[in-house]
């Protein structure tokens, strides 16, 4: 009995030890995505002799890049804990690496922890079947960077001899990757119980909702906001319900080139107090823009951006001058900086500045009392990824509306809303 005990251990042993990824091993290797704190998940699983624990080197024709421990693995995938990061600049979706392994080496002492954890229930929101589907497009992307240079009549090397920025143009619209990109839709409906303004002890609570998607190269997002309002008049104390309205769009091709991404954004509101319209409906639309990413950690909550977009703006509103509704027309520079934070899992913070003057289309000139901007500060507290209370506060600036209605240009806003997130 001893003896049959004996053999089955030792057969055990050496299946394992088959099996799993050697020294002498080196696999290609494509990065499927990107989570916070360096952990990739890759396209090589159980099926390839990989298991949990496993320690490699990931290189390319450059050279070293980085160490890496595998905390997690199905048949196809693998997630690994990346670490000693040599060329953080060479790590892309668009590239084949090598996996070496380097399981004879030491782990750091401050990385044995990710071999104990169990990460079964994280990172699920990528498996087998949806790995398969990033693989294809990845391929496609890839073939069009590593194609031989020896085939100079080859269709698809022709883009070679094209200019940077047809290659940009060419690059930036593809649609197997909008399809894909555009497949996962993420809803957020938001709720204020309520809201105070320093302009004329208004007071309003607001609600709506939001679509957005997150994609590798096309995100969008569509807000849709209604406000309900009270507003007392400062000389008669006469007291008007009032309703506003606003929807607004924006489209990005995300990075066609490093730290440039192109925009597109619509917009429309209105908004009635009283009997006064201001304004009656006002509309923007920029086909054309551009995004400059300066910093970005986390593509959704930790990273700094700078964007202009030269929008369309057509605004038409009730003048109390000649008891009639006015329209001015021309082009408003849109400038908008973002910094989002995130302090810990479940506090962030958003800093949004924007700066948009006016440029008139009869005169065209730029009006300086029609100006208009806006500082929004925001503090989130996430109970779970799905539920969160936020905190805003917003200071506005809208000179053209203070000539107008001979009211104070600043409005300070207070907000505190309860929004949830679900994907469909």
């Amino acid at each position: 009995m001893s003896f049959i005990l004996k053999f089955s251990f030792l057969f055990c042993l050496l299946s394992q030890t088959l099996f799993a990824l050697e020294s002498t091993d080196v696999i290609d290797v494509s990065v499927i995505k990107a989570y916070d704190k360096n952990i990739l998940v890759l396209n090589r699983g159980a099926e390839d002799g990989i298991f949990k624990k496993d320690h490699i080197m990931i290189t390319n024709k450059e050279g070293f890049i980085a160490r890496g421990i595998c905390i997690k693995t199905s048949m196809m995938i693998s997630h690994w804990k990346i670490y000693r990061v040599v060329r953080p600049e060479l790590m892309t979706k668009d590239v084949i690496y090598q996996m070496r392994s380097i399981n004879q080496s030491e782990l750091p002492p401050d990385l044995t922890k990710f071999a104990k954890v169990d990460f079964s229930k994280k990172y699920n929101d990528i498996n087998d079947e949806t790995a398969k589907k990033q693989l294809k497009l990845q391929q496609k992307r890839i073939a069009s960077y590593d194609l031989p240079l020896k085939a100079p009549k080859d269709k698809k090397l022709e883009k070679k001899s094209k200019s940077k920025f047809e290659q940009i143009i060419e690059n930036s619209f593809n649609k197997e990757d909008f399809i894909y990109d555009t497949n996962t839709v993420n809803i957020e409906v938001f709720a204020s119980p309520i809201s105070f303004q320093s302009r004329q002890e208004q007071k309003e609570t607001h609600y709506g909702m939001s679509f957005k998607n997150y994609g590798n190269k096309y995100r969008y997002k569509v807000n849709a906001v209604e406000k309900q309002i009270r507003f007392v008049d400062p000389v008669s104390q006469k007291s008007y319900q009032s309703k506003s309205s606003r929807y607004d769009a924006t489209f990005e091709t995300y990075k066609v080139t490093e730290n440039f991404s192109f925009l597109t954004y619509a917009s429309l509101g209105r908004e009635k107090i009283g009997s006064t319209y201001y304004p009656k409906e006002h509309t923007q639309f920029g086909p054309l823009g551009l995004r400059w990413h300066i910093t970005e950690n986390h593509p959704t909550n930790d990273f700094t951006d700078i964007s202009y977009v030269p929008v369309f703006d057509t605004f038409r509103y009730d003048d109390p001058d000649i008891d009639d509704v006015e329209s001015r027309t021309g082009i408003r520079h849109k400038l908008e900086l973002r910094v989002f934070t995130k302090f810990s899992t479940n506090i962030q913070n958003e800093i949004i500045i924007s700066y948009a003057p006016f440029l008139s289309q009869k005169t065209g000139e730029l009006e300086r009392n029609n100006t208009y901007s806006n500082i929004h500060v925001g503090f989130s507290y996430y109970f779970n990824k799905d539920v969160s209370m936020e905190y805003m506060f917003d200071y506005e600036n809208d000179q053209f509306r203070s000539d107008t209605y001979d009211i104070k240009p600043f409005n300070l806003t207070q907000t505190f809303r309860i929004r949830y997130n679900f994907d469909l």
